[in-house]
């Protein structure tokens, strides 16, 4: 049995019995809202960050069952989803037929007072994280050469609700997954705070509409890249991120998932915005700074662990990735 909770009376329920943290710096003009409860369904944690053009919403439910939150937005904006774990149905007018986000995935919607349905399962915990902007600052990035985003212009001209593919998502990548913990994370106070927002929204769009640009204008995108390659494709991006130390031939993982080496190199570049190569060594050095800032490993034990022989190598990749050598790292 689903619960149904709807937008008044969800707001009623977190006034009441929620506890919740508002803040407004107005030195830095940003406003900031903490919400934590549990209630019948189950129990979530929310946060909210906004000034001028730029809303900031993410969070954790953990529910009881499967519930439905419904909607009424009385207002006009490009949401950035990102559904960073769980899986969700979402269900609006002008939408057509309801779409699915699984764990990894992101889209862009645009908004236009819109009445709509989130169907969120209970069988794994819920994270999302959704930037709203406003459409004047979104005009000013949309790039003009795409046929893709010439049809979402049209929608933003004649006001109709969309979102950008309703036919397939769009992979979080690593780059976009490290923007997000960052804004997630961001300490600054005052108008450091909003300018250091500001740019990683924009860094955020610049990565969504880069992927977008190059998966929609592939002349063989949709041929090519199905649902059973997407899944094969996906399997390649978990053995990146399960074998740091080393990575098997491109002939060899072709192999192993079933399609032949070509496909695997455009298929991949199209779908995740980078050759596997490139993705696997980007992940291991991203794992290298997280090791040499978190944990306290010597530079040594860190370039051993993520596979590297001789020290001075993992120190010159490092630099080339981050400008600076591992050894500058503060512990």
């Amino acid at each position: 049995m689903e619960s149904l909770i709807y937008q008044k009376d969800f707001v009623e329920m977190i006034d009441e019995s929620a506890r919740k943290e508002l803040v407004f710096d107005t030195s830095g003009k940003v406003y900031q809202k903490a919400t934590s409860g549990s209630f019948f369904f189950g129990d979530l944690h929310f946060s909210e960050l906004g000034f001028d053009e730029i809303h900031i919403g993410y969070g954790d439910f953990r529910l009881l069952r499967d519930t439905v939150f419904h909607f009424d937005n009385t207002f006009e904006s490009i949401q950035m989803h990102f559904a960073l774990n769980g899986n969700t149905m979402t269900k609006a007018e002008g939408l057509g037929d309801a779409i699915s986000f699984a764990t990894g995935y992101h889209n862009l919607f645009y908004l236009n007072q819109t009445e709509s349905a989130v169907s969120c399962s209970s069988k794994v915990p819920l994270q999302i994280f959704e930037v709203n902007i406003s459409l004047s600052l979104f005009k000013k990035y949309i790039p003009e050469e795409s046929a893709a985003f010439v049809r979402f212009r049209e929608h933003l001209i004649s006001k109709r609700t969309a979102i950008f593919n309703a036919l397939h998502n769009y992979p979080i990548t690593t780059a976009m997954n490290h923007i997000i913990h960052e804004i997630m994370g961001c300490t600054r106070q005052g108008v450091f705070k909003r300018l250091f927002l500001e740019s990683k929204v924009v860094a955020l769009l610049l990565l969504q509409l880069e992927q977008i640009f190059a998966s929609n204008d592939s002349r063989n995108f949709h041929k090519v890249l199905n649902n059973a390659i997407v899944e094969k494709l996906d399997v390649i991006k978990q053995h990146c991120e399960k074998n740091l130390e080393s990575l098997d031939s491109l002939s060899n993982l072709a192999k192993t998932i079933g399609i032949n080496e070509y496909l695997l190199k455009i298929g991949f570049k199209q779908l995740f915005g980078t050759s596997v190569y490139a993705y696997w060594k980007k992940l291991r050095l991203e794992t290298a700074k997280k090791l040499l800032v978190e944990e306290g490993l010597s530079v040594r034990e860190v370039a051993e662990s993520i596979g590297y022989k001789h020290s001075h190598h993992f120190a010159d990749a490092f630099k080339k990735e981050f400008g600076f050598l591992p050894s500058k790292i503060k512990r």
